[in-house]
């Protein structure tokens, strides 16, 4: 639904720069000073139109159409999808020819939730402590509550995640969080999350604990979850294998993490950096639309890959008329169970077109006018 109601924004918003400029931004001058024909000169942020080009014309439309209506096909891909190989996995954290995944469950005892699934690369020896605090501190929305237990390293006390991406995480016990999302702290018990959109599991004696567990080969494509022989200061991983921490209230060990999501990168559209996302950081796009390599967030790149390509103006319509938001990717929160939504692609397709439709009819309606 959310797809839905992102789209319609882009699409809406598209339709009345296409109107301004088609009916009432008609150039009557080869510079860039655009007339009314009814109220003469057009205000400086009448339609952004004083950042467009003053000459549009049927190119330009399919131009638009050819980026606008493919949104409508690939809506679905802005959702996180199913974790069965580290194929899957988005979010990758660290260098190296060795990789293993981390998958969290904040409801071990169910099968019908879905977990979070990360990946960590490496060269050398690892341990799982390794891959668990630089996914944490990579991930701005993943907070651990963790501390030493003597000759037994790390104990993993509470996880939490900023589901709605507000970057307000903060739990009732005023715990405090450094710059890399970690708490240190003795075990503790009972401690919620203060937003109620927000994930967060804490046991350790009393509420039930983060049950950790392992498996040589994807437990989603023929391997199986064991408990693990060790903490996770003391686990050596090994290349391709799978750790994973749920946590269970009845102190089960096995308690796994089950139906993965991969979790994403963030992204944020807001390249002029005015906390909104709008038709500037669209013309923001525009302009470095093409750029392959090098790229920077002003230039247009949403997604942190260096280039300005289709995939950014996605993350745009996506984030469009919002705040700049952390997100995972537009998954809802439903009885307790994480849920993808899955839009028809064809559906939004013929969307997108009925939406633009009338507008290219108006072009055409109206390009014959004379431009004296």
């Amino acid at each position: 639904m959310n797809c839905v109601l992102y789209l319609l924004r882009g699409c809406h918003w598209l339709c009345q720069c296409l109107f301004c400029h088609f009916w009432q931004a008609k150039p009557r001058f080869n510079n860039d000073v655009l007339l009314d024909n009814k109220r003469g000169p057009l205000p400086a942020t009448d339609c952004l139109q004083k950042h467009w080009p003053s000459q549009w014309h049927t190119k330009s439309i399919w131009r638009m159409l050819l980026i606008l209506i493919p949104l409508g096909l690939s809506c679905p891909s802005a959702h996180a999808g199913p974790v069965t190989s580290l194929d899957d996995i988005e979010f990758w954290v660290g260098t190296g020819a060795n990789r293993s995944a981390l998958v969290l469950d904040w409801q071990g005892n169910s099968t019908l939730d879905n977990a979070l699934a990360w990946g960590f690369r490496w060269d050398g020896t690892a341990t799982g402590a390794d891959m668990f605090t630089a996914i944490v501190a990579a991930d701005p929305r993943l907070y651990a509550k963790v501390g030493s237990l003597g000759g037994f390293g790390i104990g993993v006390f509470g996880l939490g995640y900023d589901t709605n991406g507000d970057g307000a995480f903060a739990l009732d016990d005023d715990t405090v969080f450094d710059d890399q999302g970690l708490a240190n702290s003795g075990p503790a018990d009972g401690a919620e999350s203060i937003d109620p959109e927000d994930f967060y599991q804490e046991g350790w004696l009393i509420s039930g604990y983060w049950n950790y567990g392992s498996a040589a080969t994807s437990p989603f494509a023929g391997g199986t979850w064991t408990p693990a022989a060790s903490g996770i200061s003391s686990r050596t991983l090994t290349n391709n294998s799978w750790d994973s921490l749920a946590f269970t209230p009845t102190y089960s060990n096995q308690a796994f993490g089950r139906n993965p999501l991969a979790a994403q990168l963030t992204a944020n559209a807001d390249f002029d950096g005015d906390d909104d996302i709008d038709g500037r950081d669209f013309l923001a796009w525009q302009r470095g639309f093409g750029t392959l390599t090098g790229a920077l967030a002003e230039q247009g790149d949403a997604n942190g890959d260096h280039a300005v390509d289709p995939s950014d103006l996605e993350i745009w319509s996506t984030q469009y008329g919002l705040k700049p938001l952390l997100t995972l990717a537009s998954i809802a929160e439903a009885g307790g169970v994480l849920v993808v939504p899955e839009p028809s692609g064809i559906g939004m397709h013929l969307f997108a077109v009925s939406l633009c439709w009338p507008m290219f009819v108006t072009h055409f309606r109206f390009a014959t006018w004379s431009t004296v």
